[in-house]
């Protein structure tokens, strides 16, 4: 497994230079289900985070599972939610967060944060 967590890493580092010029800072990789020859991967580069298919043969081409998700940096009410000693688990497992911050009526705001 080791051997072709590295193969998909090194192709995932290419196609992410060449598709998208972007660099590859972080790489979550494990087995597709069913099928021995695929690893899926969640690429982060500085900017987006990327859902990818990598197939362990040289010759398969890499899929898009989902489009680019942009990596935000928490802003003050992320932040403060963040702090919440309700959620400090969670903060600590999250490894790849996403922040959606929405107005409600009366100056209140609603939160999620999804990993």
């Amino acid at each position: 497994m080791t051997a072709g967590n590295n193969g998909a890493h090194h192709r995932t580092r290419k196609w992410l230079s060449d598709q998208h010029a972007e660099v590859l800072t972080e790489a979550m990789i494990g087995p597709a289900a069913a099928n021995p020859f695929y690893r899926e991967v969640l690429a982060v580069s500085p900017t987006h985070y990327f859902g990818l298919r990598v197939p362990l043969l040289k010759d398969g081409a890499i899929e898009s599972i989902f489009e680019p998700v942009p990596v935000q940096k928490p802003d003050a009410i992320v932040s403060r939610a963040l702090a919440m000693p309700e959620i400090r688990g969670f903060v600590n497992w999250m490894r790849f967060p996403i922040y959606e911050v929405q107005a409600r009526p009366h100056h209140l705001w609603s939160r999620r944060l999804l990993s």
